[in-house]
């Protein structure tokens, strides 16, 4: 676990690294910082969980986090953002990563109180001593000095730029598909809070571009909930946001902007609300997008807008959905509304088979 002293302003790289099944039962996540600029490249961060807030990255102040090209696959926190957790004025980029049922917690009945292990690197050797490793790992306090041993940084980090995180995964990928198996989740699963993969509060935001969204679940928003302020904006750009579940909405703005751009979402779920974006005095514009296949018991399918909410789309088609009011989108409390060249087909709703306003 990586935690900083809050009177330095850090500056931190990480490449092609490996965490799994680190379990932290009285503190945050893997990594905790404020004021500073994190970078990361090629990463694997899977089967990870915080007994608080943010399952890997935990920012309370004017932090920059940027993370590429990583696969974050079954993390957990118990409160909010069971991969990121942001506040005070951090800023996220992503690009190219893959989220993959985050937000819920495996192995409930399994994981010790005790911090768990992480592995950071991908020698071939530590394969050898994966069996021993994992049950030092679960029954020890810690791990023996002839494991620990044989865990070593690379050499350099021009060594570690030349490993993909596709390779890392390859190397690790009976592990990861066993922890993934569905026997593994206990018969009443323990579900975040809120945001199945970003809780982001206090004038914090997210640029993403290219990233995948899927299978996540949080009781509010399976994958994002902001509550922030709308003098930021959050950018979803040529993403893919589809199976995600939650009790209430799949992204869930308190007081926040948000901009969909050349962006899919799909097959989204939720019991109440809508299985799409749920705006409370937020703003949304969205452009070149689709929002297809989704409904279910949730009030409607890709969008309500309520207590003077903004809602902008353009060029957008909205196909498939299904509500009880607003096969498409339910605007109430003074919500705004602007549509332009956009595409409603095949939508039904109790009330206003496209829109309930």
């Amino acid at each position: 676990r990586v935690s900083q002293q809050a009177s330095f302003r850090f500056w931190f790289r990480s490449y092609s690294n490996v965490f799994l099944f680190h379990a932290d039962r009285e503190d945050d996540g893997i990594y905790e910082f404020s004021n500073g600029e994190f970078r990361d490249w090629n990463s694997l961060y899977i089967g990870n969980s915080s007994a608080t807030t943010g399952g890997i990255f935990k920012s309370t102040s004017s932090a920059e986090i940027y993370v590429q090209d990583g696969i974050f696959q079954d993390n957990y926190a118990s409160e909010n953002g069971a991969v990121f957790s942001a506040s005070s004025g951090t800023q996220v980029h992503s690009s190219g990563n893959t989220f993959l049922r985050n937000g819920i917690l495996k192995r409930e009945k399994t994981l010790p109180e005790n911090l768990q292990w992480n592995f950071t690197g991908s020698e071939e050797i530590f394969l050898e001593y994966f069996d021993q490793l994992t049950e030092f790992a679960v029954y020890k306090d810690e791990l023996p000095q002839f494991i620990r041993d044989t865990i070593h940084w690379y050499s350099s980090f021009e060594d570690r730029m030349k490993v993909t995180v596709q390779d890392l995964y390859a190397e690790f990928e009976d592990q990861i598909k066993s922890f993934a198996a569905d026997d593994d989740i206990s018969d009443d699963p323990v579900v975040v809070e809120e945001g199945g993969v970003f809780g982001l509060n206090t004038q914090s935001n997210v640029e993403s571009t290219d990233d995948i969204f899927e299978e996540n679940q949080a009781v509010e928003g399976s994958m994002m909930q902001c509550s922030s302020s709308d003098s930021v904006k959050s950018i979803i750009n040529s993403g893919q946001i589809c199976r995600n579940s939650a009790e209430s909405s799949t992204l869930k703005l308190l007081n926040c902007r948000l901009e969909f751009s050349s962006t899919e979402m799909y097959e989204n779920t939720a019991n109440r609300t809508t299985a799409g974006i749920a705006l409370l005095a937020s703003f949304f514009s969205g452009n070149n997008s689709i929002f297809r296949n989704q409904g279910g018991p949730s009030i409607s399918a890709f969008l309500s807008g309520a207590t003077l909410s903004e809602v902008n789309v353009d060029n957008c088609k909205f196909l498939n959905g299904q509500g009880e009011r607003g096969g498409a989108m339910i605007l109430a409390i003074a919500a705004k509304l602007e549509v332009k060249d956009c595409e409603f087909s095949n939508n039904s709703a109790l009330l206003g088979g496209a829109i309930y306003s």
